[in-house]
């Protein structure tokens, strides 16, 4: 049917009103049809679908936590490395894991939109962020803390920082990784923390010594043992400027 009576614009469109939407009043006003069941969608449902929950004081991205007072991004990994030369400090399950001291199943996907939420700067700001990492695992009495670049010795004789044989305390540079043609490169390559220079990583090493393949080794005088449980956490070096929601 095509009315051809004068309608507001804003009560409904010009032309034919499609069977089952809705009629027209006395007055010319367009009334929709109301459909039993259909409500508005429920966010926390949508955040559930994807993978995201919400608390008083953590956002959860898959394995991948926030913590909304320290700003801090923290997740799950073990162990997997304790000898040999080491090129990077994490990496996904599948990525190059015959190369790095600890293996997450956090996808790096996750990691990077909870870096990004708590203060990262993303790669259009063609910038790093310096943040700190800390890994910690369960021992007898209190939990075990230790700085990353601790970790880390000097597979050589060239001491390349201000700690005898280790990488010098300090931060690391999250840059957050590059999309190329082959789409967001740490998803692709699972790097997540490189001690080598690797665009592709999430975070890379800024030291001295970076461009060495062969230089890094694990702490093993530090470290807990093969496969061990462990937690990554990465911190801003200084206060957010974009505090996590």
């Amino acid at each position: 049917m095509i009315f051809t009576g004068r309608l507001a614009a804003q009560d409904a469109p010009l032309g034919e009103i499609p069977a089952g939407k809705g009629s027209l009043s006395a007055s010319g006003k367009f009334q929709p049809v109301e459909t039993p069941g259909v409500s508005e969608p429920d966010p926390m449902a949508r955040l559930a679908e994807l993978g995201i929950k919400l608390d008083e004081e953590t956002v959860k991205i898959g394995l991948v936590e926030i913590d909304r007072k320290t700003h801090s991004v923290s997740f799950p990994a073990t162990v997997q490395m304790t000898e040999g030369i080491i090129e990077y400090a994490v990496v996904h399950a599948n990525g190059k894991i015959h190369e790095s001291l600890f293996v997450t199943d956090a996808l790096p996907r996750d990691i990077h939109i909870a870096c990004l939420l708590a203060g990262c700067q993303n790669k259009e700001n063609k910038s790093s962020t310096p943040v700190l990492i800390e890994v910690s695992w369960k021992a007898n009495g209190p939990p075990r803390r230790e700085r990353l670049e601790d970790l880390v010795v000097f597979a050589k004789e060239r001491p390349q920082g201000e700690r005898s044989g280790r990488l010098a305390s300090g931060s690391w540079d999250y840059t957050g990784s590059l999309i190329d043609a082959g789409g967001f490169a740490a998803t692709r390559e699972g790097s997540v923390v490189s001690v080598i220079s690797d665009p592709a990583a999430l975070v890379v090493n800024p030291r001295p010594g970076r461009e060495d393949d062969t230089l890094h080794v694990p702490n093993v005088a530090l470290l807990p043992g093969l496969g061990f449980p462990v937690r990554i956490t990465l911190r801003l070096a200084s206060a957010p400027t974009n505090p996590a929601p």
